[in-house]
């Protein structure tokens, strides 16, 4: 791996942290601030991460703590589900 292509790859990987520690539904300057194109770019993979974290670090009895962290994912499935059935690739 060359210079370049370990430059490209730390940005990348830099651009995908940005993605988990953002909203699921706020769009930054990669994506020229349009959600559609952070959508199709990451999907849904972030909101559903801190779900998983959320439900690995409380035990079933403390489900509701998760709750908006679901509600969120569910929503962001809804609005990608929405997304590729209302754009022309």
């Amino acid at each position: 791996m060359d210079l370049k292509d370990q430059q490209e790859y730390q940005q990348k990987l830099k651009e995908l942290e940005q993605d988990d520690e953002e909203q699921w539904w706020r769009a930054g300057q990669n994506d020229q601030f349009d959600l559609n194109k952070k959508l199709f770019r990451v999907g849904c993979r972030p909101a559903y991460r801190k779900f998983i974290e959320c439900d690995k670090q409380y035990d079933d009895k403390d489900i509701i703590t998760c709750d908006e962290l679901k509600q969120d994912l569910q929503k962001c499935l809804a609005m990608l589900k929405y997304f590729y059935g209302t754009t022309e690739m």
